[in-house]
């Protein structure tokens, strides 16, 4: 282990970044000589071509060439052809939404800081290139991973080969109060329509919840997003029930502390990756989690034995849950517990980085 030499390229925020940073953090113990860059996502092409360079230089000092993507990374599948092709280094690469790369990669081509750029953007240069730069970064990768087995075969069938399952690590729990002594509802991670932010928000607007209680969400968004968030931020400003609003600003600790001491962690996405962070560090901190029926959910939690798992990114749904959840809180304790102990046991970041160098000596 001690003989690998790794580059890793990843998005500067979100939860691929602090999965890959697992990645860092795994090779580091494992007495690896590794470097990190990070990639803006409204990185304009002059600023992305200067990453490329610095990255090209540093990945000509190290064996392998390692990047996380998931689908909404172009900026980062950018930078990693680039660097590939000029340092003449192979990809390793996880696919967070295998088989599917990134969408829309053409359009990260333009530096969009105005509606007519991204309009451009998205109309005219992604389907001009998507197709093309796609093709062109799965001709330089060495190695596929991925989080799951349903992922893996996915991707088999595409002929995305050869193809290897990571296993997801984390850093040691934190949490300080039990489920049942805690107040906050947590809305965790990327605010984003398929994440369903305004499910959550919604939910707790219309449900009967203590006063005790508060909705926190916390996380990060993308510029394009920034009017449906304010638009979320003031229903919730007009609905006077209790919240916190926790948007761009969380250092990583402070995203963990959130998680680990929440009451109940919702998860109302109305897609998913094949595994989510949220959902993996929520379940290792022995959390109470309410989900909708998305792959990222339903491998991870038995409805009504380690959480609740609902059929749909209802609102109504997610307010019933949370209704019967603040006034069980023996419930969330048992939920939370069963789920640690079923699936939180054992994830190390040090065990992500070894299934991933178990295949490149």
């Amino acid at each position: 282990m001690s003989a690998i030499s790794l580059l890793v390229l990843l998005p500067d925020k979100g939860g691929i970044r602090y999965h890959a940073f697992g990645t860092v953090t795994g090779a580091q113990q494992r007495g690896a000589n590794v470097a990190s860059f990070e990639v803006g996502h409204n990185m304009s092409l002059a600023e992305l071509i200067r990453l490329a360079r610095k990255a090209t230089l540093a990945a000509k000092q190290h064996s392998y060439l390692y990047v996380e993507i998931g689908r909404n990374e172009g900026t980062t599948l950018l930078v990693a052809l680039i660097c590939s092709w000029l340092s003449r280094k192979r990809l390793n690469v996880l696919a967070h939404d295998g088989p599917m790369l990134t969408r829309s990669p053409g359009a990260y081509l333009s530096a969009r800081r105005t509606r007519f750029e991204r309009r451009l953007a998205y109309r005219l240069l992604s389907p001009l290139f998507s197709t093309l730069l796609r093709q062109l970064f799965i001709w330089r990768v060495d190695r596929w991973f991925v989080t799951t087995d349903v992922a893996k075969n996915e991707m088999e069938d595409q002929g995305l080969l050869p193809c290897f399952v990571m296993h997801h690590g984390l850093e040691d729990p934190v949490s300080e109060t039990s489920p049942a002594n805690g107040r906050a509802v947590v809305v965790p991670g990327y605010l984003g329509p398929t994440k369903g932010t305004d499910v959550a928000i919604h939910a707790w607007i219309t449900c009967q919840a203590d006063s005790d209680f508060y909705l926190h969400i916390i996380g990060n968004t993308h510029e394009g997003n920034r009017p449906w968030t304010n638009s979320l931020l003031e229903m919730l400003q007009q609905s006077g029930r209790p919240y916190r609003w926790t948007v761009d600003t969380a250092t990583d600790s402070e995203f963990q502390c959130a998680i680990a001491n929440a009451a109940i962690v919702l998860v109302p996405y109305r897609d998913s990756n094949p595994a989510s962070g949220v959902v993996v560090r929520s379940i290792v901190e022995g959390r109470c989690i309410v989900g909708t029926s998305v792959p990222a959910v339903t491998s991870e939690v038995d409805n009504r034995v380690s959480g609740i798992v609902l059929s749909d990114a209802d609102p109504q749904l997610f307010a019933e849950a949370i209704e019967l959840l603040i006034k069980n809180p023996s419930l969330r304790d048992s939920y939370g517990e069963r789920a640690r102990l079923a699936r939180g046991l054992g994830r190390r970041w040090v065990d992500q980085f070894d299934s991933i160098a178990l295949h490149f000596n």
